[in-house]
């Protein structure tokens, strides 16, 4: 509404003592507007103390920053997310280390190991928290007459043997290794349960992150908090 509305409507409801002017301020208690006018303010105002979970369909891309300190180390990447009523996809392109490709051996087989994931498509419950991995078996399939047969020719020692190993028992079941999901930054955030209601409008919650540093996966043992 305009002002000259607003004051026209409600001086035509009002007492003589609440007349109101558009030139000269005034306080009055109540202020009359019409009915319609309120019901398409109230919508727009915050009145549930739900969050809703996103089911439109959507495209989006989300760049991941990493930076570890002091050893100044940055990781970058980019995740392509595709949202539709009843799944998500991703799609995650070239990780880069200090704004170049990977170059150490055991990088290198877990960047090619794990483009076999995509695309990966999720399905969630609904606080948003990561459910299952709906297009496992295809996961498998591609890992299983693929990838396995080709790292495995190409990559031989006696440590790669036992990382493909324990690649190979999680690729067999995705949805019994999600777990794994939680060590990506972008997945324990992406996939946080935070769709639910919230009587008082907020809430705190305090979330530990462990995930681990590409320079330090040699030993596969040192996880950074």
């Amino acid at each position: 509404m305009t002002p000259e509305e607003l004051v026209g409507f409600h001086n035509h409801y009002c007492s003589i003592q609440e007349l109101l002017t558009l030139s000269l301020p005034k306080y009055v208690e109540y202020l009359y507007i019409p009915s319609d006018k309120f019901e398409i303010r109230d919508r727009k105002l915050l009145k549930s103390a739900t969050l809703d979970l996103p089911t439109q369909l959507s495209e989006k891309v989300y760049g991941v920053i990493i930076k570890f300190l002091p050893k100044n180390l940055q990781i970058h990447y980019k995740i392509k997310v595709k949202r539709t009523p009843t799944y998500i996809e991703l799609v995650k392109e070239k990780t880069y280390v200090n704004n170049q490709g990977i170059d150490k051996i055991i990088e290198q087989l877990f960047e090619k190991a794990e483009q076999v994931l995509y695309p990966l498509q999720i399905s969630v419950k609904n606080n948003g928290g990561l459910d299952r991995i709906i297009n496992h078996e295809q996961i498998s399939h591609r890992w299983k007459s693929d990838c396995f047969p080709k790292l495995k020719e190409y990559y031989q020692s006696e440590t790669t043997d036992q990382i493909l190993k324990q690649m190979d028992q999680a690729y067999a079941d995705l949805n019994r290794k999600k777990d794994l999901f939680d060590r990506n930054l972008f997945y324990k955030l992406f996939f946080l349960p935070v769709y639910k209601g919230y009587p008082q409008f907020m809430k705190k919650i305090f979330w530990k992150f462990i995930f681990q540093d590409y320079r330090s996966r040699q030993d596969m043992k040192q996880n950074l908090n």
